[in-house]
């Protein structure tokens, strides 16, 4: 049972870490607001990209984010169209921006590793954060103003020859 105890208090450690650097951090909560034909936004679509700009929900799916929102009662296939409509992009190349935007300021501006910055973005697969990562901003995380860099090159290419690279949508 040591063992068990010890995960179950560096996840509670974590998990209250990420809280705090939550509501430290400068956040990426400046929202859009795109007009569509001279309309602003919906108020909905105004509340819904507010909670995606918030790290806690980071991981929710498109449902559960729905489900944040107060009074909510449109179907999930009319605001996956309204969505695209407004914004131009999908729920989830707009959620991904943001994963991977918060991912880039937080290697630029913290000493958090990459394992853990992958954590709090919501991602699950390491092989995917750094395909994905240099396929947005030209350069691996690694080469990003980051402490550990050396030994997570080297870590990640051992890794990444040892993974199957097809897991692309990781959500």
């Amino acid at each position: 049972t040591a063992p068990r105890e010890r995960e179950s208090r560096d996840f509670m450690t974590k998990t209250l870490f990420f809280s705090i650097i939550s509501t430290l951090l400068p956040q990426n909560t400046a929202t859009p607001s795109p007009v569509q034909d001279g309309k602003p936004l919906p108020f909905w679509m105004s509340q819904l990209l507010t909670q995606m700009h918030y790290p806690p929900h980071f991981r929710y799916s498109q449902q559960e984010l729905l489900q944040v929102l107060p009074a909510f009662q449109y179907n999930i296939s009319y605001v996956s169209r309204m969505f695209r409509h407004y914004m131009g992009v999908t729920f989830t190349e707009y959620r991904n921006k943001i994963r991977f935007d918060t991912a880039h300021s937080l290697l630029q501006t913290t000493n958090l590793s990459i394992e853990d910055i992958i954590v709090y973005v919501g991602l699950n697969s390491r092989t995917y954060f750094y395909r994905e990562f240099k396929k947005r901003y030209g350069l691996s995380p690694n080469r990003v103003g980051h402490p550990d860099a050396a030994e997570n090159e080297q870590e990640f290419g051992e890794l990444a020859a040892e993974e199957y690279p097809g897991n692309a949508e990781n959500i």
